[in-house]
């Protein structure tokens, strides 16, 4: 499934390729991505799938609001000493960078009485 993402300030997310009020399913603000399953038969309209507020939605869209993914923009939104915590655009969750430490403490080519080994 290829990402798109919203392109105008909001996006409805419906059940059926058509404006009506009983079909609206949710609303996608800018930025949010999503994934194209398929055209519907009107070309206007495209099924996609995503995940707000930890459910799965799968619906139809005006794909004329949306453009493709081809890089996901990153930023900071919170410094915690000299941790920072980021976000990808129109994503739920956050990720931040760690070091890692490897102890070969108990490892048969850690130590040698030789001094040999890694």
């Amino acid at each position: 499934m290829q990402p798109f993402q919203v392109i105008s300030d909001s996006l409805n997310i419906r059940s059926a390729p058509i404006v009506d009020e009983v079909n609206l399913i949710a609303s996608l603000p800018k930025g949010y991505i999503v994934s194209k399953i398929k055209h519907s038969d009107n070309h206007k309209w495209w099924k996609v799938a995503t995940i707000l507020e930890g459910k799965t939605l799968e619906g139809f869209v005006a794909q004329k609001f949306l453009s493709p993914v081809t890089k996901f923009s990153i930023k900071t939104v919170l410094k915690i000493a000299e941790m920072q915590i980021f976000q990808a655009n129109g994503e739920s969750a956050f990720f931040y960078k760690a070091g890692m430490s490897i102890n070969a403490d108990g490892a048969p080519n850690a130590y040698h009485p030789a001094d040999k080994g890694i």
